[in-house]
């Protein structure tokens, strides 16, 4: 009985949704159920868990250099890409040789080890 009221409504509503004008905006039709019952929803605007992801660029090894500065690293020894990340070696706060993985798109130290 549930299965052919569920088609019955998704029949109906994409009939009704067919025979719109055609707008400039994305249309999202989606079911719901629970506790409360079953329903039927649409949208002219994409839900926010269905809208593609921002775009990102890579940072470039000047960008992280800068970046890194600001934050207090000097004497940069080497800045390596490794996919997602950048290795940098540097010279921590107190003169302290450290190796950071670096976010390459952000430019948030994820990992840092001291080496010297």
């Amino acid at each position: 009985m549930l299965k052919k009221t569920l088609i019955a409504a998704s029949a109906l509503t994409m009939a009704t949704f067919a025979t719109a004008p055609a707008q400039a905006d994305s249309f999202f039709f989606g079911f719901s159920g629970g506790s409360g019952g079953f329903g039927v929803h649409s949208s002219h605007r994409t839900p926010r868990h269905f809208q593609p992801r921002a775009v990102h660029r890579v940072m470039s090894p000047q960008q992280i250099r800068k970046h890194l500065r600001q934050s207090g690293f000097r004497d940069f020894r080497r800045i390596t890409r490794r996919g997602g990340d950048y290795i940098v070696v540097a010279k921590a706060h107190k003169g302290r040789l450290v190796r950071l993985r670096v976010n390459a798109y952000t430019g948030r130290i994820e990992r840092r080890h001291r080496i010297g």
